[in-house]
């Protein structure tokens, strides 16, 4: 007996999941969405419902970051490593600017365009959800913290404005971007929460080495190349590299954050009619270190491959 176009159509929607994941459940599933979907009109002209594409995409999703197969390593534990590092350093980034902010005005200087403290308290209240276990409000806070960015940038192309600046909103707001997406993606229902303790203190650690870095930004107003974000994420690469042995994810995520960060350094540097020299100073420093560091973390990925031994065929990995 020929299959139904809605059997087809189920089936087609199916092959949003993963091959593996089909092979062991497909033909439950499609007997589960057919099971009370049997008027011959309906199999011969009906579609998969809204709540069951919305569901199957979401169950695609989770399995491809954390289902298993054949992956040693699933990308799901390096996008949330991801959005945990984007957190804690973009956070302590905006939070620094504004306690420096704060102190230009005490002191009568003029104050820098172009600061955003509130989105380094959205992105505080975003982490501290995430660790209670809330990731839907944390989801929520770090979108709103996006949102600006992403309203300048549209703003700035629909309008026509030079293309230079169209650009730099976007690389500007590059960071919050793909924080917020990999928190998204990431924290799914069914993904591991992360260790309260050890980000907590991690957290603790870089808000306080930004206010350290209070003076470097009232001197070169340096936050236009995230000098804290930068400094964070040098010292825990260095870390890495130093003390622990390759695999996990952290040398792929430390991967990622230094691909997002290095394009705003590289605009700074090349940009012309960068008036503050000391910011085009920090920012071509920014940009060595940012390379040496990524050419390290791909030579530690590339030996974790070589030792890691190949999965048998067919072999459970999950």
């Amino acid at each position: 007996m020929s299959a139904s176009n809605l059997e087809t159509r189920y089936r087609r929607l199916l092959r949003a999941l993963p091959r593996w994941y089909r092979e062991e459940r497909e033909e439950e599933m499609v007997a589960l969405f057919l099971e009370e979907r049997d008027d011959s009109t309906d199999l011969e002209h009906g579609w998969p419902g809204w709540g069951e594409t919305w569901a199957t995409l979401g169950l695609a999703v989770r399995t491809r970051l954390d289902g298993g197969g054949v992956r040693v390593l699933a990308p799901g534990a390096v996008v949330r490593l991801v959005a945990l590092l984007g957190l804690v350093g973009l956070s302590a980034e905006e939070v620094t600017a504004g306690v420096a902010q704060a102190v230009r005005w005490a002191l009568g200087w003029p104050l820098v365009p172009d600061r955003q403290p509130h989105v380094g308290l959205l992105l505080a209240a975003a982490l501290a959800a995430l660790l209670a276990g809330r990731r839907g409000t944390a989801a929520v806070l770090a979108v709103v913290s996006a949102l600006p960015g992403a309203w300048w940038f549209v703003s700035s192309a629909v309008q026509g404005d030079a293309a230079r600046s169209t650009v730099t909103w976007a690389l500007v707001s590059l960071p919050l971007w793909v924080t917020a997406a990999c928190l998204v993606a990431g924290f799914h229902r069914d993904a591991p929460p992360p260790s309260r303790r050890t980000w907590t203190r991690g957290t603790a650690a870089v808000w306080l080495a930004g206010l350290a870095l209070v003076p470097l930004e009232l001197v070169t107003a340096a936050s236009a190349v995230r000098p804290v974000a930068v400094v964070a994420l040098l010292v825990v690469a260095v870390a890495h590299l130093v003390t622990s042995r390759p695999g996990g994810a952290w040398p792929s995520a430390l991967t990622v954050c230094v691909l997002v960060l290095l394009p705003e350094s590289v605009r700074v540097v090349l940009v012309a009619g960068v008036p503050d020299a000391g910011v085009r100073a920090v920012a071509v420093g920014r940009v060595v270190a940012l390379v040496a560091v990524g050419v390290a973390l791909g030579v530690t990925r590339a030996r974790r491959r070589r030792l890691t031994p190949s999965p048998v065929p067919g072999s459970p990995t999950r």
